[in-house]
């Protein structure tokens, strides 16, 4: 019988966005979304990208994140369906250290997912985690 090969898994994972920068990390419970220089801002919760005050921002599926739109606006890991090309990665220093992320609100109702698009969104990461 074949050994089954552990995935490795990492302290975090950039997302990159369409210029291939990373300016938000996922953490490795691949719940929390934190700036890159530490400061928490979303969570993830049944692929749905939430602030801390309850908003809904768009979605993490697949290694990607999109906007409401179903667009890209980063992404953490290259592949997948409905995908623009991947953006040149440039490599950044290790980001900030975590600041403790606030307790996590219940989400009761989660909105309905749109089509994926092969598309960048017009967002930037900055503008999608500021709730624009």
């Amino acid at each position: 019988m074949a050994e089954r090969k552990e995935l490795e898994r990492r302290e975090y994972y950039p997302l990159y966005n369409k210029k291939g920068k990373a300016n938000f990390f996922l953490d490795e419970d691949k719940i929390h979304i934190y700036s890159w220089a530490g400061v928490p801002v979303a969570f993830v919760e049944k692929a749905g990208v939430y602030n801390y005050a309850k908003k809904h921002l768009g979605w993490y599926e697949d290694g990607w994140l999109r906007d409401a739109e179903g667009k890209c606006l980063a992404m953490a890991e290259p592949g997948g369906k409905s995908v623009p090309n991947p953006p040149r990665i440039k490599h950044p220093e290790a980001p900030g250290a975590k600041q403790e992320p606030p307790e996590r609100p219940v989400i009761e109702a989660h909105p309905g997912r749109p089509v994926r698009k092969a598309a960048w969104s017009a967002q930037s990461d900055e503008q999608f985690f500021q709730g624009k």
